[in-house]
């Protein structure tokens, strides 16, 4: 009995087992009852030193999301210098200044759409819950602040500022909305998640109408005007 106990022990110490005493059930070996229970997976896991529940696939719905906003700021990062060398070249028949303008208007706009997504995405990397909402104001003026260094006209800036303001709420909602992924609770932020995306939406329709209306007078530009302005915020 001694013998067989001894080999039960050498082959438990053998295998990685500690010596210290654990609660064993009833009618389970004290020495091979820790190699023969399974263990448990855990729904818990640490990522830079906070515990994260929830599991795999939100943790996966987060790096699809991000690489999402990526694959989107990388054309914005190429149209919107584009469109503003474009400006400087395009000469519209009986607007003159406005069509050079409105173009290179929304280079810069788009410019820094590209700019707030890659912040929002940072932000959402290094600040986790409610901090998220404070900083993620700081977006509205990453995408509107570019606009005043274009040559446009008063009204034309005044609507960018709109343009900007609805891109950084944009933004904010897409960084709140990607905290409330990594961090498994959905409802925590799903309120303002909501809210930012009725007046993103919005946004996106009205404000290329307010452009048209305050600064285009002839049909046919302000309508090329809304079409090109509503596929760049699509």
């Amino acid at each position: 009995a001694d013998r067989s106990h001894g080999a039960k022990l050498m082959e438990f110490y053998s295998r990685g087992g500690s010596p210290r005493r654990t609660k064993v059930p009833a009618g389970e070996d004290p020495c091979l009852a820790p190699l023969e229970r399974k263990p448990q997976k855990s729904r818990e896991f640490l990522v830079n030193g906070e515990r994260w529940t929830g599991g795999g696939w939100r943790t996966m719905a987060s790096m699809v999301y991000c690489l999402a906003q990526f694959l989107v700021a990388v054309p914005d990062a190429v149209l919107g210098p584009t469109l503003t060398a474009l400006g400087h070249q395009v000469s519209c028949a009986e607007e003159g200044e406005i069509c050079p303008a409105m173009l290179e208007a929304i280079g810069w706009n788009r410019t820094g759409a590209a700019v707030s997504v890659i912040l929002a995405w940072a932000l959402s990397q290094c600040i986790n819950g409610h901090y998220v909402l404070a900083m993620g104001f700081s977006m509205v003026s990453a995408s509107f602040l570019v606009a005043p260094f274009s040559t446009t006209p008063y009204m034309v800036h005044v609507s960018f500022f709109f343009i900007g303001l609805g891109k950084g709420l944009a933004s904010l909602n897409s960084t709140a909305l990607m905290v409330a992924l990594r961090q498994g609770n959905t409802k925590k932020l799903s309120k303002w998640v909501n809210l930012l995306s009725i007046f993103w939406g919005l946004g996106s329709i009205f404000t290329p109408l307010l452009v048209s209306l305050t600064t285009l007078k002839d049909f046919r530009l302000s309508f090329f005007t809304v079409a090109v302005m509503t596929f760049s915020h699509a």
